[in-house]
């Protein structure tokens, strides 16, 4: 077995559930002013989905089917319940500002707070993100769409807030009609050296909430509710159909077996969806690789879509997610992909018990299934293009052959040797502080007296290499 153990400063919250426990740290639970939770029955049937109002071009959408039952969800859960603990409440007071502003920063592009969603959302919340490729200045827009039925009081007091706010803050409101509703819109001239306008468009009715970052966005999901659209929404399209439904599917038995909440969808089309995030994060790489553009280049177009499904509180698990990718194949042959992405081999296997070697103490433990050897020749186009020269093959030969480097080959001594098989488990050092979290990788070898020798050569030319103890496992 060959094992890496990867010291880790700082950490992430939570890891892949961040986004549920953030919204549940920073808005706490959620119950309803006036006692109501969800429409009234007769109004169940009218009700149309966002997903059937959201147009076919969205690059990424988050879905919770009722936030008030996530609440109430995730009090069932033991992770719920440890971040009620009395112990945890100095570290989740630390955390909140970080909560709150990370949904701030999304919800506040189109006038919302996070406290507003709480109040005013007694079923679905859904946040979309669409792309607008030929406007340069605003490539894509964000929309958030929330269920009020039950809540109208609520809503319309958040709003009067938000006009309020806005007004103050110096955004010029004007009110547009369309197909009968009124729409606010709010329009904030930008500043010197800015190129970007700025613009909140807002629409109350007695269902739902809708918030964009433009007006038409607005607009077309009015045409939507009116049964006018010009374009096929979102649910209807192939790609997000064939995501959801394997997701769901996967899910489904086991969420109705065990109680479980389904407590969140996601789904996103990668590259569109990438391109979006590098926009609202103002990333400016300058002259350095696009990297959108060379994964694009390299062959990993062929993923065309990502979702899954979040269920909690069920028995045995108490999270659970299943997901899908969707990565038809594009030859005819073993490796399916071309170029770079012919790296994309995660084969199948059945589940294993967890390793003895592995300590009760672990605080995460996960295994996949990977190609190492293919991958790592794959990978010969993808480094070529980002260097700009035909340098992958010159480096292995170097490795092997060069009188001051570790003479290692990795071609015959290294790849044959390596399982296809990946563990990496996370642990603390105590006492806990911001620098505590470890990340151990391991791969289950073939010839460990040759991977032995060939990590003595590398480690004897590495200057900063330091040999603290050797422990045999």
């Amino acid at each position: 077995m060959l094992i890496l153990s990867i010291k880790r400063h700082g950490y992430h919250f939570l890891g892949g559930l961040s986004f549920l426990i953030l919204l549940t740290i920073s808005l706490g639970p959620v119950h309803a002013q006036d006692g109501s939770t969800q429409a009234e029955p007769d109004q169940v049937n009218t009700y149309v989905p966002a997903t059937d109002l959201l147009p076919k071009s969205v690059a990424g959408l988050l879905r919770i089917p009722d936030l008030p039952q996530l609440s109430e969800g995730w009090e069932r859960t033991n992770i719920g319940r440890l971040l009620e603990d009395e112990s945890m409440q100095p570290y989740l007071e630390s955390q909140r500002d970080r909560a709150v502003g990370y949904l701030e920063n999304i919800s506040s592009k189109v006038g919302l707070k996070a406290k507003d969603l709480q109040d005013i959302s007694s079923g679905e919340l859904v946040i979309g993100w669409l792309p607008f490729a030929k406007d340069t200045r605003r490539p894509f827009a964000l929309c958030i769409v929330a269920d009020i039925r039950g809540r109208n009081a609520q809503a319309e007091n958040a709003l009067d807030k938000i006009d309020q706010d806005l007004t103050q803050s110096g955004w010029e409101r004007t009110d547009q009609k369309h197909r009968g509703h009124v729409i606010r819109v709010y329009n904030n001239e930008p500043k010197p050296g800015q190129l970007k306008v700025e613009q909140i468009a807002i629409l109350l009715d007695e269902e739902r909430l809708i918030a964009a970052d433009r007006d038409s966005v607005v607009t077309d999901l009015i045409d939507a509710i009116e049964g006018e659209a010009t374009t096929e929404p979102i649910s209807k399209q192939e790609d997000y159909a064939i995501v959801m439904s394997q997701s769901k599917s996967a899910i489904e038995e086991l969420a109705q077996t065990s109680e479980a909440l389904v407590a969140g969808e996601w789904f996103a089309r990668p590259f569109e969806m990438g391109r979006i995030i590098r926009e609202s994060l103002d990333v400016d790489r300058g002259n350095d690789i696009d990297i959108l553009n060379l994964l694009e280049n390299q062959g990993f177009d062929a993923i065309k879509a990502a979702g899954g499904v979040l269920a909690i509180g069920g028995d045995p698990y108490d999270v659970l997610h299943r997901g899908y990718i969707l990565a038809p194949p594009v030859t005819e042959e073993a490796s399916k992909y071309e170029l770079a992405a012919r790296m994309l081999q995660f084969p199948n296997a059945p589940l294993a018990e967890i390793p003895a070697w592995v300590h009760p103490e672990t605080a995460s433990f996960s295994r996949m299934n990977v190609r190492i050897e293919e991958a790592f020749w794959a990978s010969e186009s993808l480094i070529n293009e980002a260097l700009g020269d035909e340098i992958f093959r010159d480096i292995i030969d170097g490795i092997r052959d060069d009188e001051d480097g570790p003479q290692i080959d990795i071609a015959k001594d290294v790849l044959p040797n390596l399982d296809d098989q990946v563990v990496i488990i996370t642990d603390n050092t105590t006492p806990v502080d911001i620098g505590s979290e470890r990340m151990l990788v391991a791969v289950k070898i073939k010839d460990a007296e040759t991977i032995k020798e060939g990590i003595r050569k590398a480690m004897e030319v590495d200057p900063d290499s330091i040999m603290v103890e050797a422990v045999e496992v």
